[in-house]
């Protein structure tokens, strides 16, 4: 057996593994007549969307690094530029692969909330109090 053949097949099978156990998760909350089509689908729109959810949060993150955490690090000019363009990349395919499993109205409610001006007249109606 070869060291290498071995380990290309390993992490899918994880990842398909971990997928399975989640969705496992949630069938266990039905009960085990009422797994029919529609409850299966359910299910797997629940977990669709809590993922969508996890990944439109997630897809901010890596801006706040470029603003806060790169320009701070002790790298070269290049390497600042690399890693700002590697992380704008990653953050912006979670956003649209959220926006593909939320769906464009719910992205944009939830956009809406954390634009910086709704945050500012926010911020000012408290301070006002």
């Amino acid at each position: 057996m070869q060291a290498g053949v071995g380990k290309e097949r390993h992490y899918p099978y994880i990842f398909l593994r971990l997928l399975q156990g989640l969705l496992y998760t949630n069938f266990r909350l039905l009960r085990a007549h009422k797994r029919d089509q529609r409850d299966i689908k359910a299910v797997l729109c629940e977990s669709m969307q809590k993922l969508g959810l996890f990944l439109f949060v997630l897809s901010f993150g890596p801006w706040l690094v470029i603003l806060f955490v790169v320009p701070f690090l002790p790298l070269d000019i290049t390497q600042k530029a690399t890693l700002s363009v590697v992380l704008a990349v990653g953050a912006e395919v979670c956003f649209w692969i959220s926006v593909v499993l939320l769906g464009k109205e719910v992205v944009t409610k939830y956009r809406r909330y954390l634009h910086p001006r709704y945050l500012w007249k926010k911020i000012r109606n408290f301070n006002r109090r």
